[in-house]
């Protein structure tokens, strides 16, 4: 299996390929092969999630490297343990150690098998099942809350679901206060329900009181309209966020300029077949099913490797 150094894993960028091996100091131990199975996450030259293995055991990883590995691991192992002091169930946390060869940083996880994500769960969901799991995460999120405990970028991806088991996972944005207001609490539930798209608006007042016990709030009926103003300042921001990084290259959307060309497509469709249809639309569109022809515009839907899609290629 090839061997990388931490030269090689920057040098990479986003055509890193699982599976490889990678060589680390564990405290207090002899050097010791890992080895990378799956690449889960990769944010070039910085940061990789992945499915390892070591002396036979199954880990989930994350490597830092580059500037500032250390102290980007050490604010996810600092956020990891604030996780488990609040008494909430995360991912249990197995080992450190140093990359070798280089500047970096390995954590080791607890791997979850057969776990998935609420946001996996929630778009395969019922409206009955969407209640459910709001009504177990609600509650993990007023027990964070209570403890000074919060994601400052969270979201849906955050959360963990095996069977009857709610977990946490994702240090890294943790910020630890003494004391959070209602304020402060009100406003970081808001920013995970606006990652619902609108979805749960006519559930808020119940998944409002929800917290609100959970935390051993008083109700009060102003809290309702602060909530909504908040989840609408979030649903602005997301809006913003998305339309900036939907023209650079990022870990959502691949983009390619050049003086006759301007693509941007979401990364897990910018596969070859997509890049065949983009190079040369007009021979797709001749093969496939028409929705309108000439004119100020020619539609048709034309299939490829990632499902059927609709060309729309505009008369000049």
């Amino acid at each position: 299996m090839n061997e990388l150094d931490v030269t090689e894993l920057i040098k990479a960028g986003r055509n890193l390929l699982a599976p490889f091996e990678l060589k680390v100091q564990l405290e207090n131990e002899d050097s010791a092969d890992l080895r990378i199975k799956e690449i889960l996450r990769l944010l070039p030259g910085r940061r990789i999630v992945a499915k390892a293995e070591l002396k036979g055991r199954r880990y989930l990883v994350k490597i830092f490297i580059g500037p500032g590995a250390r102290r980007y691991a050490n604010r996810e192992a600092r956020g990891v343990l604030a996780i488990e002091d609040a008494g909430v169930s995360t991912p249990f946390f197995e080992w450190r150690a140093r990359l070798q060869g280089g500047v970096g940083e390995v954590l080791a996880f607890e791997y979850i098998e057969d776990a998935t994500s609420l946001a996996d769960d929630w778009r395969e969901a019922d409206l009955q099942m969407k209640a459910e799991l709001m009504q177990r995460v609600i509650p993990v999120l007023a027990r964070l809350h209570e403890s000074g405990v919060l994601q400052d970028d969270i979201h849906p991806e955050n959360f963990l679901v095996k069977k009857d088991r709610m977990l946490t996972i994702d240090g890294g944005q943790v910020v630890q206060l003494r004391n959070l207001g209602h304020r402060r609490s009100l406003n970081n539930l808001a920013m995970f329900f606006a990652q619902f798209q609108n979805q749960i608006d006519n559930s808020l007042p119940q998944l409002l009181t929800l917290y609100e016990n959970a935390r051993g709030w008083t109700a009060n009926s102003e809290r309702i309209d602060k909530l909504r103003s908040y989840i609408g300042k979030h649903n602005a921001r997301r809006k913003k966020a998305y339309i900036d990084k939907a023209f650079r290259d990022c870990t959502r959307f691949s983009c390619r300029r050049s003086l006759r060309q301007f693509v941007v497509c979401e990364r897990e469709y910018d596969t070859p077949g997509m890049q065949k249809i983009i190079k040369n639309p007009g021979e797709a569109i001749s093969r496939g099913r028409f929705l309108k022809m000439g004119g100020s515009a020619t539609v048709a839907v034309v299939s490829s490797d990632v499902g059927s899609i609709v060309i729309d290629r505009k008369s000049t």
